[in-house]
């Protein structure tokens, strides 16, 4: 493992995404025990090779409140080091899609809000995928893997942030 990071560190060109459902015990629900530490080990490994980072958070009816809380974000992003986020709203989809997991209604607009506090405030890179607007599909299942990261075509719409309120009002 720690060879791996060794290589990415020579490449010089790479940058992992790291997926996260937050803290330890809503990472560990839905991704398998022990998942948190085997990714914050991860992290470890790049951020000693002198790898730079980032996290992918899927916002879920269960952990919408608390993913972008400073305490999460203070974790990766200051003791961590994660220099950005992506973060899609579950979407469900295929044949046995989990409806008990999309975001409520109630809660999208608060976590929109929330997430152009973190830009405005802290200056984090965080690139969210919202439903609610002409853009990226809402979740990276829903698209090829050479399209995540590509900037929306959306006009407003920027890689550093999601929609910002003004382009949100002139695109309805």
């Amino acid at each position: 493992r720690r060879r791996a990071a060794r290589r990415l560190a020579r490449m010089g060109n790479l940058t992992p995404c790291l997926s996260v459902e937050g803290l330890s015990e809503p990472t560990d629900h839905r991704r398998g025990q022990g998942v948190h530490a085997q990714v914050r080990d991860a992290m470890a490994r790049l951020r000693d090779t002198g790898v730079p980072f980032g996290i992918s958070m899927t916002a879920t009816r269960g952990n919408c409140e608390h993913l972008l809380s400073d305490r999460v974000l203070d974790l990766y992003f200051e003791e961590e080091g994660a220099f950005y986020a992506f973060v899609f709203q579950y979407m469900p989809i295929g044949r046995a899609p989990e409806l008990d997991l999309m975001p409520a209604p109630e809660q999208r607009i608060p976590f929109w809000e929330r997430s152009w506090e973190v830009v405005r405030e802290r200056r984090l890179f965080l690139r969210t995928a919202n439903p609610s607007r002409a853009g990226p599909a809402p979740a990276p299942a829903a698209r090829s893997a050479s399209r995540a990261a590509t900037p929306p075509a959306t006009p407003g719409a920027t890689a550093a942030a999601p929609a910002s309120p003004s382009s949100r009002r002139s695109a309805s």
